[in-house]
C-alpha cells in the first residue's frame, strides 16, 4: 500500500524532528544548570578579606 510508506517516512521525519528538539532542550537545560552553578559558587567563595580586622592599617598622621 502506498500511503502506508509515505506516513511511515513522515512519521520517522517527524520522530527525528522531535528527537532533534530534545537534544536541543537538553543542551540548553546543562547550559542554564552550568550557569546556575557557577554563579552560586563565585557568591559563595570569598574574594578578598572580608572584615576590616584584615584590612591593612593605614598610619595615622
Amino acid at each position: 500500500m502506498p500511503g502506508d510508506a509515505r506516513s511511515a517516512a513522515a512519521m520517522r521525519e517527524r520522530l527525528g524532528y522531535y528527537a532533534m528538539g530534545v537534544a536541543i532542550g537538553l543542551v540548553l537545560l546543562g547550559l542554564l544548570m552550568s550557569a546556575r552553578s557557577m554563579s552560586a559558587r563565585r557568591q559563595a567563595a570569598p574574594t578578598g578579606p572580608s572584615d576590616a580586622s584584615a584590612a591593612p592599617a593605614t598610619p595615622a598622621r
